[in-house]
């Protein structure tokens, strides 16, 4: 069956990332493409799942939203130099905040609290093996989530 929505979303996004892409090289920065072709492939999945199934609203999060958190936190990461260990800390707590946020926003809030505890589980354990990016992460992490549990409260 034909979606002319998924097909435009799909289009607009591939002209994107081959945009980034492009910048990427351009900036020098070859060592990220792979972190960047992997992140199109999971949404370009995520979006087929969100109009192709009647997938659950966190699987399809997990796709779509929380690859580009984690690969954003993944570079991140990877651009500050940090060691294997670390770098893969960094993308865990980036996909766990991500989906927390978006299913927060989506007022799923089991779900989110419960990604939101995996988040703050994650930073503890991350900061006892590197303390000072632990000491930067925690406290705007906890500052989002409180501000951010604000939003639904005022809206309802």
């Amino acid at each position: 069956e034909h979606n002319q929505k998924l097909q435009f979303t799909i289009l607009i996004g591939d002209y994107i990332f081959g945009r980034i892409l492009k910048l990427l090289l351009e900036a020098e920065a070859g060592s990220l493409l792979d972190d960047f072709s992997q992140l199109m492939c999971e949404i370009s999945e995520g979006m087929m799942l969100e109009f192709k199934t009647d997938s659950a609203v966190d699987f399809v999060l997990q796709k779509t939203r929380g690859s580009l958190y984690s690969t954003a936190f993944l570079t991140a990461a990877r651009m500050a130099r940090l060691d294997k260990e670390q770098v893969r800390d960094y993308e865990e707590i980036g996909y766990h905040l991500g989906l927390a946020l978006e299913l927060m926003y989506k007022q799923e809030n089991t779900l989110s609290e419960q990604y939101r505890m995996e988040t703050e589980t994650l930073i503890e354990e991350f900061g006892l093996h590197c303390s000072d990016t632990a000491y930067i992460l925690e406290p705007f992490v906890r500052e989002l989530f409180k501000g951010f549990l604000v939003i639904p409260a005022a809206v309802g």
